[in-house]
């Protein structure tokens, strides 16, 4: 078996699996969100169940995480593309970041969207692939932000492309790993320190998802902080 058909393969074993165990942990988090729901106030048993709440969600988010890099790697995530005007993706880049933004606040850092006049024109994008980026990018922002920084978030156009970046004053990227910050798995060092239980598939699938809109991901980074930049091509 050829190396490439090996890690078809691999995959598409990967793919089962992780949709196995996807079922069933769906189903136990909804059952203990129901026995919170079902537990009266006071009752220590209560803030127990709500912990496993939040645990069962923060494997069930895991778990679609490795789905979708499995997908990517196989070339067999769906798209669903519709046109939107600058205004309504603005509208729907801003909904999105302010959703997430108590937990910034809780770590007491600020949170400033910036947008530029923004034309009439469009693009064609999955709403809901455009919302992971914009989400994944803050999100690793507010982790490896420390108390007290800050996170810009900027939308603007020129004449072939619209463009989003996520600007925030945390530890920066090593320069000597840079170059493989997009790779699947892949974590730089400061931010394994910081953050233990990190994947490093964010940014690959993210840059995947991208890309199959025709666009770019670019990044600088310092350790003063560091900007992601995502680039979508405007369509007549």
């Amino acid at each position: 078996m050829k190396t490439n058909e090996r890690d078809t393969v691999k995959n598409d074993t990967l793919l089962t699996t992780l949709h196995h165990i996807r079922t069933p942990l769906t189903g136990m988090m909804w059952s203990i969100k129901e026995l919170v729901s079902e537990t009266k106030e006071g009752d220590p048993t209560k803030s127990r169940l709500e912990k496993l709440s939040e645990e069962a969600c923060r494997m069930l988010n895991i778990v679609e995480k490795m789905i979708q890099a499995s997908r990517e790697n196989n070339g067999n995530s769906s798209y669903s593309f519709e046109i939107y005007s600058l205004e309504k993706l603005e509208r729907l880049l801003s909904d999105s970041i302010s959703k997430m933004k108590p937990v910034a606040y809780a770590k007491k850092i600020s949170v400033e969207i910036e947008t530029s006049p923004l034309s009439g024109r469009s693009v064609k994008i999955d709403g809901d692939k455009i919302i992971t980026v914009i989400q994944t990018l803050f999100e690793n922002a507010i982790h490896y932000t420390k108390s007290g920084g800050a996170i810009k978030i900027r939308m603007e156009e020129n004449s072939d492309n619209f463009f989003f970046s996520v600007t925030d004053t945390g530890m920066g990227i090593p320069a000597n790993e840079q170059g493989h910050i997009f790779s699947q798995f892949y974590r730089s060092t400061n931010a394994k320190q910081a953050r233990s239980e990190g994947l490093g598939i964010g940014l690959f699938i993210a840059k995947s998802f991208v890309e199959a809109h025709g666009g770019k991901t670019t990044f600088t980074s310092s350790p003063q902080g560091t900007t992601f930049v995502v680039r979508l091509p405007i369509v007549s």
